[in-house]
C-alpha cells in the first residue's frame, strides 16, 4: 500500500512537471533558431522552470499524502529534484555561450530587453536558493531566516522565468500554449500561497496554551498543550506536528516534532517531547505556561496502527524515543498484550530520555527494555556500543519474521539498524522509521 501511495504522488509530481513541457511540443512547433545545441538549452529553460514550479507541491504538506508516506521521502524528492532543477536551469543559459560565445551579449544587463533580464535574475535566484540551502550551517543562517530567504527566492525565480519565457514567445505562440503555461505559473504560486497563507489562517482559528513544561533525562523537555476554544485534533501513535510555540502561524518559526503522548487523551491534550539542539529548542524550558501555541498536523505514517503484528520491535536513539512513548502509551491505555521489544540506545543510563516513563510500561505491558550505551557507566553489565547484527541476534524474538520494527534516532543510527536489521532477514516492507533531519 505504501509503495502504491509513493508511486501515485510521484505520479503525480510527474504529470506537474511534464504537462506544461507538453504544452510546449503540442502543434505547431518553430524550428530551432540555430541548430542542435540553441534546440538543447532552450529544452533544459522549459524543463528547469517546470521541474522550479511544481517542487512547491512537495513542501505543500497536502495532509492527505503526508499522513501516509513518509514524510522525509517526500523532501528527499524535494532536495534532489531541486538540485536538478537548478542545474538543468543553469545549463541554458551555459549552452547557448559555449555552442556561441558571442552570445555573451545576453548576459549583459544592459544590453537586453526587460524579459531577458527577468530571465538572469531567474537564473541567479535559483542559484542562490540551492546555495543557502545546502550550505545553511556554513553561513549561520537561523532556520527562520533560511525558510523566508528560501520562498522569496523560489517565488521570485518562477514568477521572474515565466516573465521571461513569456516574452520570449518563441515556443509559446499561440494563445493555448500560453494559457497552459500561465494556469501552471498560477497554480505552483498557488501552492505557495495555500503553505505561506490559506493554512495559516486556518490555523489561526484553533490556537493551544501551554499547559506545562517538564525536564526530560537526556537535555530534553516534554511540552504539554490544550486546545483553547476547540476540541484539538486527532493523531495516530508516533506520528507528528509542525509546533509554533509564542509565535503567529503565519510566522516560519514552525518545527516538526513527534507527539510523544497517547491519542487517547480525553481533553485533547498533546506532549511533545523536545531534545535541546538548536536555537529554538534551547529555549523550551523557558516557556511559560498560557502561552499560545499553534499545532499543524498530524503528519507522518511511523505508527503501529497501520501494521497490524504479534508484537512489535521499537529502536530509539536519543530524541528517537519520542514517538515510541506516544505508541508504548498508547498500547499501554488499550491494556495490549502482545509482546514487545525495546532498545534504547544513549550514552549513559542517566541519559535515557523518558526512562521512568518507560520502567513503568514494563508494569503494564509484556515489554522487555534493552538498553544500549556507548559510555556505560562503571559496573554496568548490559550491551554496549551500538545496536550491531550480534547485538540484534541476541535480543531479537523467535518470531522476528512477523514483527514489525520502528526504528527511530540519528541519521547515521537510522542507517545502520535498518541495513543490519535487512541482513538478518528481516523483510524491508517491515521496517519503518522516519528521518527528522530531512525537514
Amino acid at each position: 500500500m505504501l509503495m502504491s501511495l509513493m508511486r501515485k504522488f510521484f505520479a503525480f509530481y510527474l504529470v506537474l512537471v511534464l504537462v506544461p513541457l507538453a504544452a510546449v511540443l503540442l502543434g505547431r512547433v518553430p524550428p530551432a533558431q540555430a541548430g542542435f545545441w540553441w534546440a538543447v538549452s532552450m529544452a533544459a529553460g522549459f524543463a528547469g522552470l517546470s521541474m522550479m514550479g511544481a517542487q512547491a507541491a512537495l513542501t505543500a504538506r497536502f495532509r492527505s499524502v503526508a499522513t501516509l508516506c513518509p514524510t522525509d521521502r517526500i523532501y528527499l524528492l524535494h532536495k534532489y529534484a531541486g538540485i536538478a532543477a537548478a542545474l538543468i536551469v543553469l545549463a541554458h543559459p551555459v549552452v547557448l555561450v559555449v555552442d556561441e560565445p558571442e552570445r555573451l551579449i545576453y548576459l549583459n544587463p544592459f544590453e537586453m530587453p526587460g524579459y531577458i533580464v527577468a530571465g538572469q535574475v531567474a537564473v541567479v535566484a535559483v542559484l542562490l536558493l540551492v546555495a543557502t540551502s545546502l550550505w545553511r550551517r556554513w553561513m549561520h543562517l537561523s532556520h527562520e531566516a533560511w525558510r523566508a530567504i528560501h520562498d522569496v527566492l523560489a517565488v521570485l525565480a518562477v514568477v521572474l522565468a515565466v516573465v521571461h519565457v513569456d516574452g520570449v514567445r518563441y515556443y509559446l505562440g499561440s494563445p493555448a500554449k500560453r494559457a497552459v503555461w500561465l494556469t501552471a505559473a498560477v497554480l505552483w504560486i498557488g501552492f505557495v500561497v495555500f503553505t505561506r497563507v490559506i493554512r495559516p489562517w486556518l490555523l489561526s482559528r484553533h490556537p493551544y496554551r501551554v499547559a506545562g513544561v517538564r525536564r526530560e533525562h537526556g537535555d530534553a523537555w516534554t511540552v504539554s498543550v490544550v486546545p483553547d476554544g476547540h476540541a484539538g485534533l486527532s493523531f495516530l501513535p508516533g506520528q507528528f506536528a509542525w509546533l509554533t510555540i509564542g509565535g503567529s502561524p503565519f510566522g516560519l518559526s514552525d518545527h516538526p516534532f513527534s507527539f510523544s503522548s497517547s491519542p487517547g487523551q480525553t481533553d485533547g491534550r498533546l506532549e511533545f517531547t523536545i531534545k535541546e539542539l538548536g536555537d529554538f529548542t534551547r529555549t523550551i524550558g523557558a516557556v511559560q505556561p498560557g502561552t499560545r501555541a499553534f499545532v499543524d498536523g498530524p503528519y507522518g505514517g511511523f505508527t503501529i496502527d497501520r501494521h497490524d503484528a504479534p508484537g512489535y520491535v521499537f529502536i530509539a536513539g536519543g530524541i528517537g524515543i519520542a514517538p515510541m512513548l506516544s505508541m508504548l502509551r498508547a498500547l499501554a491505555d488499550r491494556t495490549d498484550t502482545r509482546p514487545h521489544l525495546l532498545l534504547h540506545a544513549g550514552s549513559r543510563s542517566d541519559r535515557l530520555t523518558g526512562r521512568e516513563a518507560i520502567t513503568a510500561f514494563a508494569a503494564t505491558l509484556s515489554l522487555s527494555i534493552v538498553p544500549v550505551l556507548t559510555e556505560p557507566e562503571e559496573g554496568w553489565i548490559g550491551e554496549r556500543g551500538y545496536v550491531t547484527p550480534e547485538l540484534l541476534a541476541r535480543h531479537l524474538p523467535g518470531d522476528r519474521m512477523a514483527r514489525h520494527y520502528f526504528v527511530c534516532g540519528p541519521p547515521a543510527m537510522i542507517r545502520s539498524v535498518r541495513q543490519n536489521l535487512r541482513s538478518l532477514g528481516v523483510p524491508r516492507s517491515q521496517i519503518h522509521s522516519e528521518l527528522f533531519g530531512m525537514f
